[in-house]
């Protein structure tokens, strides 16, 4: 029977597997200097932003609570007055949610935004969640609530399942990262291991009669980041040239010709949501979405004509 280490909630919120290989007693591969920096940081503008609460402000640091197989996830801060659970996160951009993107069963979310709510769903106390993003700079924050829906909860049901099938078979939950590179995005120190027999997807070698093609896509390309008054033209040239060479390409993919590395990859049309429609229609209040938007600098707008315009 495989003996258990523990497994660690902040890791398996950013990745499941991460938090099985902690679990199972996987090799932890010593992370770079910078990443070990980073980890500090967060340590030392979490400390700094509990010291700084008003007093007499009641709340328990490193709050823990049970998930799994009676593994204890730890929170940041646990207020019993008010009910709340409280993760901060250092981040040099604090007018986002913090964390790296994680998914399962069509839910996206982000790693901070499902570390604290599990621990709120596993609690099953009713507490509420927010996520303090602070900024290392200057110590300036924005506090993010967290509504806790179905979708979340059952995002945290599916991620400690992942890891608990671990525990009990051996069956490794599905990577997070495409190439062992993104392991570091995830403090990650198992991705030697993750990857052990992995290679890396060799270019397709295209044909040579479009070598011409992808030479002067490669020169528009390059003349794009240089360009000033000229840019319509340049752009216009290196949209034409993609556009024939893409003719030539199956589908998204890495390619090689005539020293010319392209890599096509498909993205996702860009989704936007109407906040005044959704206000008008009631979704929401502007109270409700304030943590969630930026209203930009005013300016002047001048329209100058003639005066029959």
């Amino acid at each position: 029977m495989t003996e258990l280490t523990g497994a660690r909630w902040s890791a398996a919120a950013r990745c499941p597997r991460q938090a099985a290989y902690g679990l199972l007693g996987a090799f932890a591969e010593a992370l770079p200097p910078r990443v070990e920096g980073l980890y500090e940081r967060g340590h030392d503008v979490e400390d700094a932003w509990f010291r700084r609460l008003p007093k007499p402000v009641e709340v328990q640091r490193q709050y823990p609570v049970k998930w799994g197989k009676g593994w204890e996830a730890h929170v940041d801060g646990y207020f019993p007055t008010d009910g709340e659970f409280v993760e901060v996160k250092s981040t040099v951009d604090i007018d986002k949610l913090p964390g790296s993107y994680v998914e399962a069963n069509g839910v996206k979310t982000t790693s901070a935004v499902l570390q604290v709510a599990g621990a709120a769903h596993f609690d099953a106390q009713g507490c509420k969640a927010r996520i303090v993003a602070v900024s290392p700079v200057d110590y300036s924050e924005h506090e993010y609530p967290i509504t806790m829906n179905a979708d979340l909860r059952g995002l945290a049901d599916e991620t400690a399942a992942q890891v608990v099938r671990a525990a009990e078979t051996g069956e490794m939950p599905d990577r997070c990262c495409r190439r062992p590179q993104e392991a570091l995005g995830r403090f990650c120190p198992y991705a030697n291991t993750c990857f052990d027999g992995w290679d890396e997807p060799s270019p397709i070698q295209l044909d040579g009669t479009v070598a011409t093609l992808a030479r002067e896509l490669r020169a528009a390309e390059e003349a794009m980041k240089t360009v000033g008054a000229d840019e319509k033209e340049a752009k216009a040239r290196r949209d034409s040239l993609r556009a024939e060479v893409r003719e030539h390409l199956p589908g998204p993919g890495d390619y090689t010709v005539g020293g010319v590395h392209i890599r096509l990859s498909g993205v996702k049309g860009r989704t936007s949501f109407r906040l005044g429609d959704a206000i008008a229609a009631g979704l929401l209040t502007e109270e409700d979405a304030a943590p969630f938007t930026k209203t930009g600098d005013g300016h002047e707008r001048w329209d100058v004509g003639t005066e029959d315009e």
